[in-house]
């Protein structure tokens, strides 16, 4: 019985942790969501930035700009849920 109730729990946590994936990258503007699928591998291989940059027609500077001005504000729209997810 606790098997099934780790597994349980488990699964739980893993659609949390989706559906909060999900949600924090729906506030993203579709450059932003792109290129942080991109660097990271969310629903794609991840992609190196000199890679990114010439498909989206931006230098590899501005894509690692981008990169990090959107992973500070994902850092703080995570902030208040870091207890449920850890």
């Amino acid at each position: 019985a606790t098997s099934s109730i780790n597994t349980f729990e488990l699964e739980s946590d893993n659609e949390y942790q989706k559906a909060l994936v999900a949600t924090m990258l729906g506030s993203l503007s579709e450059r932003e969501k792109t290129i942080i699928k991109k660097v990271f591998g969310i629903g794609c291989y991840a992609q190196e930035m000199d890679e990114i940059a010439k498909e989206m027609g931006m230098s590899k500077e501005r894509i690692r700009q981008i990169k990090i001005e959107t992973c500070k504000k994902l850092k703080n729209m995570f902030s208040p849920y870091k207890k449920r997810v850890i």
